[in-house]
């Protein structure tokens, strides 16, 4: 049993213009799970996600900045999409997410979001309910940038200032089951922000002890790997 590993991709857009470039990884199998998760200086949507992106999350926090994040299974993927949206500084990153249970990478359960304003962007508590789940907090800030995250950092950037955000992503490998991971502080956000934690379910193989422990094997179990 393995905890889901993950890799990223970025793109931090300094300027303000109507679309964001939503970059992939170089490498991007058929089959493995992708995540955006896009972030910007108002509370305005984007529009132009391709139908196969499923809705992870959206919050604003709610006029200052914003952050959306979808994931969806690869299946020819291009090197970039396009998101279209009004004139603002953005940020695209998505995380390729390797052993991942893709008929329902969150296992049944709902992302936590919270939104605030002053020093230290809190990541919500999150609860696992599978054991081997990877753990991801993210955060966007207005106006600042990020200059520690908690767990273990995945990628940061932004410098903040006016008319800018300042980002971080951050995983935390495998928790107990039915362990409440607790909240966490983005350190040095001192504007408006909002975060987000949320889980990653393994892939769940098909073998006579997963049946047991009451784990039902995913969409990809009957073609492998297996589990012996």
């Amino acid at each position: 049993m393995t905890v889901p590993t993950v890799t990223f991709t970025e793109n931090a857009q300094t300027g303000n213009t109507t679309s964001l470039a939503v970059n992939m990884p170089a490498t991007r199998p058929d089959g493995d799970l992708f995540i955006a998760i896009c972030m910007k200086d108002d509370n305005v949507d984007w529009t132009g996600m391709p139908d196969k992106w499923h809705n992870l999350f959206t919050r604003s926090d709610p006029t200052n900045v914003r952050m959306n994040a979808w994931w969806w299974v690869g299946d020819d993927e291009p090197a970039s999409y396009t998101l279209t949206m009004d004139s603002e500084n953005a940020t695209a990153v998505v995380l390729r997410v390797l052993g991942a249970r893709l008929d329902n990478p969150l296992n049944g359960l709902v992302p936590s979001i919270s939104t605030g304003f002053g020093t230290n962007a809190l990541a919500p508590d999150f609860t696992v309910n599978v054991a081997d789940m990877l753990v991801i907090r993210c955060a966007v800030v207005d106006r600042d940038g990020i200059t520690a995250t908690p767990d273990t950092e995945v990628t940061s950037g932004g410098a903040g200032g006016s008319s800018a955000i300042g980002w971080g992503i951050s995983r935390l490998d495998g928790p107990a089951i039915d362990t409440a991971v607790g909240t966490a502080a983005f350190t040095n956000a001192s504007d408006e922000w909002v975060t987000a934690t949320f889980g990653i379910a393994e892939f769940v193989g098909f073998s006579m002890a997963n049946l047991r422990d009451g784990k039902m094997p995913d969409q990809n179990s009957l073609v492998g790997p297996f589990e012996v």
